[in-house]
């Protein structure tokens, strides 16, 4: 008997090979929400269920749909990550986020019987976890066996202009 989730895995190599397709437009990131845009609305009338877990796919335009509407949202983001007032509180999320997605359901069941307010929940769902994933960061032992970060593997980093992170730069100085 095959496993319910290999039908997931077509559909998978269709938005894998999508992207793809897209990675030279990456330049023209207005265009192509312009574009994503358009498309997305012209599908709206026809969409139908898609839920890969279920392995429903809806018409054939609801997979052209989530693409479409998956590459507004990366263009978008690109030009959100621009903006240190959103970038940053938004990386502190991003790499906090498998404590977060841990967490979060144990925060939000065991707290509905202490938090009536669905926002205060959501605040103390997200706001715990990275609280916990913060404290988890100040210890090497933590780091390492908890959040599997290998310190060993950092002084190998390069930054994304060529030139060695600043921390390769204070250890060079030494030797």
């Amino acid at each position: 008997m095959l496993p319910h989730s290999l039908g997931t895995a077509p559909m998978a190599i269709i938005f894998l090979w999508a992207g793809l397709v897209a990675a030279p437009y990456r330049s023209r990131r207005g265009l192509v929400i312009l574009v994503c845009a358009a498309i997305a609305l012209a599908c709206m009338p026809f969409l139908g269920k898609m839920d890969m877990k279920k392995v429903q796919y809806g018409t054939v335009l609801t997979p052209l749909f989530a693409i479409s509407v998956s590459f507004c949202i990366i263009s978008i983001c690109y030009y959100l990550s621009k903006i240190d007032a959103i970038s940053k509180p938004l990386s502190l999320i991003g790499e906090a986020s498998l404590t977060i997605m841990f967490m979060h359901v144990v925060i939000i069941i065991h707290g509905r019987e202490f938090v009536a307010n669905k926002y205060a929940l959501l605040a103390l769902a997200l706001g715990l976890p990275i609280a916990l994933h913060w404290i988890l960061e100040r210890s090497a032992f933590t780091r390492r066996y908890v959040l599997g970060r290998d310190d060993t593997r950092r002084s190998h980093a390069v930054a994304t202009d060529g030139e060695p992170l600043q921390a390769n730069r204070k250890s060079a100085a030494v030797t």
